[in-house]
């Protein structure tokens, strides 16, 4: 007989992001914070632009998300990118989650394809699952997530072009339009 936990990890690569998430947090494998120093960190930039982000490429890493952080654990000047290994429908919502976010669905060339502004807070305790907001389904690959106060993604919009950057060395025009490959 299997774990739980691995029955809930075994479910998640056959259920959507919101029943995952809610899978894992039946479980009780989900309830800690991310520690997002142990994330591979790179920087993003738009219209040069950089923004220093964390990339959550595992299951668990992407279903934790930022739930359970504060304000004031996650600074307006950074991002979480949930790298996910092929295009496909995502939908994000935020239990646990104590501040406005900003989302960015982004194709497999790193163009926006959706965004959606200040996603309210949903902390759990104090919010049915019923009432806990949830973005629309997009088709994308990736996923960007700021803080709804940062001014890193301000200007952008449905179509613009993102891309990695190097600490330090903001893209030229010409440089941003060659996606880097993760």
């Amino acid at each position: 007989m299997l774990k739980k936990t691995t029955l809930s990890n075994y479910f998640c690569a056959l259920l959507s992001v919101t029943s995952c998430a809610m899978l894992i947090s039946l479980s009780g494998q989900a309830q800690e914070k991310l520690d997002l120093s142990k994330l591979e960190q790179k920087w993003l930039c738009f219209k040069q632009q950089p923004v220093k982000t964390h990339i959550a490429k595992t299951n668990r890493q992407r279903m934790q998300g930022l739930s359970f952080f504060s304000p004031s654990q996650f600074s307006t000047n950074q991002a979480i990118y949930f790298a996910y290994p092929k295009v496909g429908y995502r939908q994000f919502w935020m239990p646990n989650t104590f501040f406005p976010l900003n989302i960015i669905f982004i194709d497999q060339n790193m163009q926006v394809v959706a965004i959606e502004r200040d996603v309210r807070a949903s902390p759990l305790a104090s919010t049915p699952k019923k009432d806990i907001k949830r973005t629309k389904r997009y088709r994308s690959k990736d996923v960007i997530e700021l803080h709804h106060k940062n001014s890193w993604d301000k200007n952008l919009k449905i179509g613009d072009q993102i891309s990695w950057c190097l600490p330090g060395h903001v893209p030229s025009q010409k440089e941003s339009d060659t996606p880097v490959v993760q």
